[in-house]
């Protein structure tokens, strides 16, 4: 996946087509001025979430993703970074909180890279950083299912963490666009590679616009996926930066 830079001038939503989908990628290692001067924008329950952080490392990691999806969402629509409302899920999806804007979004962190998807439909996306897993074995019999955890178990030592985390992303992305976290049993959802991801059991789409899954190439050292509703749509790829943020 190419990752391009955005062109000029910003986008709006006649630039998202009704299958496109688009996939920001943003660095959160920011310098202290820039990470300051960006963080105006929060909300005061962003700025709540941030002072519960125990590591200023985190707090700032959370701080510069919350600046960089504000961003991100206001070149899609007509409204300023600091005052664009969210509203929450009843498991914690975020969602624009304005009526008349038909966009989908959904982000996700770790270490100290980014993914931001925007859409039409719904969609969601997860990213993780490969480092050990302590009980992985356990993670495994908990997350995979029967056919799933056999594929698993044949990979080298190795590259298992990276089979899993390739599992974990799927499935968590399709929960994300679902908007249901973790509340569903991750060994109901099963994905088989042939190469490419495909979800061969969707709890819940009982036959009716289907998700289709991508897999994604943050960077090195991570792995991460998409998953978004119906299978005709297209992908772009964005590079973020963070010094085009105005406040």
């Amino acid at each position: 996946m190419l990752w391009q830079r955005p062109p000029h001038p910003p986008f709006d939503l006649s630039t998202l087509a009704s299958n496109s989908v688009h996939v920001w990628r943003a660095n959160l290692v920011l310098p202290p001025n820039l990470l300051n001067r960006i963080s105006a924008c929060l909300s005061s329950d962003e700025w709540a979430r941030a002072k519960r952080f125990r590591f200023d490392r985190d707090r700032d990691r959370f701080i510069a993703s919350r600046a960089t999806l504000r961003h991100i969402l206001s070149r899609y629509i007509d409204c300023a970074a600091e005052a664009i409302p969210f509203d929450y899920g009843a498991y914690g999806k975020p969602s624009l909180a304005i009526q008349t804007t038909r966009l989908e979004f959904n982000l996700s962190h770790s270490g100290d890279i980014a993914l931001y998807a925007i859409g039409q439909q719904p969609l969601g996306i997860d990213i993780e950083y490969i480092k050990p897993r302590s009980h992985l074995e356990n993670l495994a019999r908990h997350c995979l299912s029967t056919s799933e955890y056999a594929a698993w178990d044949q990979q080298p030592e190795a590259t298992k963490i990276t089979t899993f985390l390739k599992f974990w992303t799927c499935k968590e992305a399709y929960l994300k666009a679902l908007g249901r976290g973790l509340t569903q049993a991750m060994t109901e959802i099963e994905i088989e590679f042939c190469p490419h991801p495909v979800l061969c059991m969707q709890p819940h789409s009982q036959g009716f616009n289907p998700y289709t899954l991508r897999e994604l190439t943050p960077g090195e050292g991570y792995v991460a996926a998409i998953a978004v509703a119906g299978t005709d749509w297209q992908l772009t790829g964005w590079e973020f930066d963070a010094s085009s943020m105005r406040v």
